[in-house]
């Protein structure tokens, strides 16, 4: 917030040294006659004293109001204090959120999970993600001692390790649950939405979902340098459902032994072009030349024999506050000690979809440092091959070996014939 008030007032003081400089040049214009000028005929000759450059002061506030003017207008970043509620058949929750966004990068601060802050802060190449508990929460430990045969750590015992859990991921989508994706959408979503063969996902979790990216869009966004969405319309797509089973987004090492026979026999029963999601703002504001929801709902849809069914659940988001701040830092900062799962690390073939290692310097290494491709390497040479990979591989295979003998016929009798037909020929 220093720095926008310090950019506003360099700004107001290049304005007002611009200014100065008009008026004293005007000023020297209608003097200099009755100075130092003479005529000649209908002219006027200036003497050398009187038609000067204006001060070297001036000349360095006029700098200074070149510089700062265009710097501030085009790195206004704004942040947005906001109240989500969100309904379906489980009931109702609401939680809060905070979101700082602009031209190229964002924040998302949400309480989502009602025990835990999850951050998501894009640095215009990508997301970096962390969940940090809060507090302790009974009936999820109960959860996950039924998933992993064990209890999770305490928010105590977290606390007193100092480490943090930090999710990579490339891109400008956050590919994380609704609590994040919601805001996303809402405020961060201009620069994504403007990228060609994009598809906005559709799900609870992102990654998990085989149906997420199976949805074309029709979408309305404000005519503005962010061109946030005002309206976005999701419909069902079979290609694109079917494709969305083998996107390189999911998870694979974690998948059911049944999500791999979905993800090898998509079976499609929504009908095609049915819309499965609605988000639309309800009103909105407009600072600075840039329009900023205030009030937006998000509604999900279930096919029924209705022509306007009913929506099955919905989340509807109300703004607080809305001030200009700074561009945000990063969230990976060096006085704190992170455990990363880094998602730009994939292999096609093989179940990595990602790699893990620690940081405490709070500096991010490239994909092409040494240290992580050969965790990756390490990682690739002991992991299992893709079980959907696989399975279209062997069928593949199958065809092949069913195919290759008539071909291998084929082609012996097609060489006989021709031998044939060249015999007459070379006894004639």
């Amino acid at each position: 917030m220093v720095g926008t008030v310090l950019l506003g007032l360099l700004t107001g003081i290049g304005w007002i040294g611009l200014l100065g400089i008009v008026v004293a040049h005007w000023s020297s214009r209608m003097n200099c006659g009755a100075a130092n000028g003479q005529r000649t005929g209908k002219r006027l000759i200036f003497s050398s004293k009187v038609r000067q450059w204006p001060s070297r002061t001036a000349v360095f506030w006029l700098l200074i109001f070149i510089t700062f003017s265009g710097k501030g207008q085009s790195a206004t970043y704004h942040e947005v204090r906001l109240q989500i509620s969100q309904t379906n058949r489980y009931g109702t929750a609401a939680y809060p959120a905070r979101c700082v966004f602009g031209s190229n990068k964002w924040l998302i601060e949400t309480h989502f999970a009602p025990n835990a802050l999850e951050t998501s802060y894009h640095d215009g190449t990508n997301v970096y993600a962390t969940w940090e508990q809060t507090a302790d929460d009974p009936k999820w430990a109960e959860e996950y001692k039924k998933h992993y045969g064990t209890y999770p750590a305490t928010t105590q015992e977290l606390k007193a390790s100092g480490w943090i859990l930090l999710r990579i991921t490339a891109g400008k989508h956050p590919l994380a649950n609704f609590g994040a994706t919601f805001p996303w959408l809402a405020f961060c979503s201009g620069n994504y939405l403007r990228q060609p063969h994009r598809l906005i996902p559709l799900g609870a979790d992102m990654r998990h979902s085989l149906e997420s990216f199976g949805f074309t869009d029709r979408t309305l966004v404000f005519a503005d340098r962010l061109g946030l969405p005002q309206r976005v319309e999701l419909f069902t797509s079979a290609k694109l459902l079917r494709k969305s089973a083998r996107s390189s987004a999911l998870l694979r090492s974690t998948r059911h032994p049944s999500a791999v026979q979905v993800a090898l026999n998509p079976i499609v029963t929504a009908p095609e072009g049915f819309m499965a999601a609605r988000y639309e703002v309800l009103d909105s504001t407009n600072v600075g030349g840039v329009n900023i929801p205030l009030v937006f709902r998000f509604e999900f849809y279930e096919p029924s024999p209705d022509k306007k069914p009913p929506p099955k659940s919905d989340a509807w988001g109300r703004v607080t506050s809305i001030r200009a701040v700074d561009e945000p830092p990063s969230i990976v900062s060096s006085d704190r000690r992170f455990g990363v799962i880094d998602y730009r690390f994939r292999h096609p073939f093989k179940l990595v979809d990602e790699i893990r290692y620690r940081i405490t310097n709070g500096i991010v290494p490239p994909v092409s440092d040494p240290v992580l491709q050969s965790i990756y390497r390490a990682k690739v040479s002991a992991a299992a091959y893709d079980p959907v990979y696989k399975a279209r591989f062997g069928i593949y295979g199958l065809v092949a070996v069913l195919l290759l003998p008539p071909v291998i016929l084929a082609t012996l009798a097609r060489r006989k014939r021709k031998r044939q037909n060249t015999q007459p020929n070379e006894q004639k």
